[in-house]
């Protein structure tokens, strides 16, 4: 009996030595080969570390000039798709408001206005669509700032009537009979799909009698199929209105006009419709140019130096009529 006792009790032990051994297999396993890369994509790192995108931080440029009263702009204007696109950069001040505005040879455009603040590394970007059916060949624009339009840090640094501003994109304006100055861009952009045109400063040249009473008006004219080109000079003061009109002998006509503020400069540029296109076989014109310090359109101090009815007016070019005088200048032009 014990024999029989102990041969069971060996046999359970040969029985649980292979159940150990058979388990100690079962949790063995085959070595993984770990590559360079998985130990870098699964090694720990600070906590949020992962989460965060790489930035390309390209630092903002900022102008040494920057804030200076001598406002510089420069930049394109492009025609593309029937709408013109501005790209520039200036010295105003960031948050500076821009205006831009087109205008057409031949009319008024309504709407076309856009807006806009410098940012902070002086750029700016500006556009405007044209109206369906534009079909002149040059459109007109303007880029203006006027520091009352602004927010109230920019109104104290330039003041509210832009008095300190200097350069040669400063023009005078008129509020409430009131005198200011603001920075306006003009530049002409052909019509042409691609058309790149440059913000260019004026070149203003003063005659040495400009503001003089004994008034004098020069003038030359250009022509296209469709218009008239004026381009005038004259030692007016900036702000004085000057009109243009085409007579012709024979016919009573309207609508050949145009008329403008003269440049700091005394110069100005009529753009009118040549008459060519309505009357056939016109054998020639005269352009008549006029000034009067009457007009409600001069800025207020023109009167003032010229004159409430233009009494302080010298020269011969000086036309009476009813004790008002005013300034007279004609062009004939014969074919």
């Amino acid at each position: 009996m014990k024999k029989y006792l102990f041969l069971i009790i060996v046999f359970i032990m040969v029985l649980s030595g292979c159940s150990d051994d058979t388990t100690k297999e079962a949790k063995v396993e085959p070595k993984k080969e770990v590559k360079v890369d998985d130990v870098e994509k699964h090694e720990d790192k600070p906590k949020g570390k992962d989460d965060k995108k790489k930035v390309d931080a390209t630092p903002i440029t900022i102008r040494e000039d920057k804030g200076d009263y001598s406002v510089d702009i420069e930049g394109d204007i492009t025609f593309k798709e029937n709408t013109l696109y501005v790209t520039g950069t200036t010295n105003l001040l960031p948050g500076s408001k821009l205006y831009f505005y087109i205008d057409s040879m031949s009319g008024t455009i309504i709407g076309g206005t856009d807006t806009t603040l410098v940012k902070e590394d002086g750029s700016f970007q500006l556009e405007s669509k044209l109206p369906d059916g534009y079909d002149d060949p040059i459109i007109y624009t303007k880029i203006v700032f006027n520091s009352a339009a602004s927010n109230e840090e920019i109104t104290q640094h330039y003041k509210e009537d832009g008095d300190p501003l200097e350069g040669p994109f400063v023009r005078l304006y008129e509020e409430n009979d009131d005198i200011g100055k603001e920075i306006v861009v003009i530049t002409d952009v052909e019509i042409k799909e691609g058309t790149v045109a440059k913000i260019q400063p004026p070149n203003w040249k003063k005659p040495d009698d400009y503001g003089a009473t004994t008034v004098w008006i020069e003038a030359e004219i250009e022509e296209d199929d469709e218009f008239v080109y004026v381009t005038g000079r004259s030692n007016l003061l900036e702000g004085a209105f000057v009109s243009g009109r085409l007579q012709m002998e024979g016919y009573i006509t309207s609508g050949f006009q145009d008329s403008k503020n003269v440049n700091p400069d005394g110069t100005f540029n009529l753009t009118i419709t040549n008459p060519n296109k309505k009357i056939k076989n016109l054998k020639g014109y005269d352009l008549k140019l006029s000034f009067s310090p009457t007009d409600g359109n001069n800025f207020i101090y023109i009167s003032k130096t010229y004159g409430e009815n233009g009494e302080k007016l010298l020269g011969n070019l000086v036309n009476e009529d009813n004790g008002e005088k005013s300034v007279e200048y004609i062009l004939n032009v014969k074919y």
